[in-house]
């Protein structure tokens, strides 16, 4: 009787599912990332889960203003979104106060709105530039 709940609950959970977990997995690089104590282990665990909801958190902020976006699995967001390349300027204190993002990326108008629409009134301020 156990067995067969089991197989009901597995053909219950559609494959897409499956899909988004395993590359949520390899999109943050958990894959192969084992501690031999259970206490980093559990660490790792905690980690990997507030890198997942901060990366969904940004995915749906930055869907807003980009579709191509919208579409990005884990993977594909953290390869080819979070890359953009850029600059960082600090002040005289060592606080971040500049972020130049490449204005060459077909991504960086996106994160540069989103930036906007999110922080407007930011001490921190995100602008598109040459790298």
């Amino acid at each position: 009787m156990l067995s067969r709940q089991i197989k009901h609950m597995r053909d219950a959970i559609p494959r897409h599912v499956t899909y988004l977990y395993i590359s949520s997995k390899q999109g943050l690089g958990l894959n192969k990332r084992n501690k031999k104590r259970f206490d980093a282990q559990h660490m790792l665990l905690l980690l990997a889960q507030l890198a997942y909801n901060i990366a969904v958190w940004a995915r749906n902020q930055l869907a807003q203003h980009s579709a191509t976006i919208a579409s990005f699995g884990m993977l594909r967001l953290i390869r080819d979104a979070f890359r953009i390349s850029g600059k960082v300027q600090f002040d005289e204190k060592g606080n971040v106060n500049l972020i130049i993002l490449n204005q060459s990326h077909k991504l960086a108008k996106a994160f540069q709105e989103t930036w906007q629409s999110c922080f407007p009134r930011d001490d921190l301020s995100l602008i598109l530039g040459k790298i």
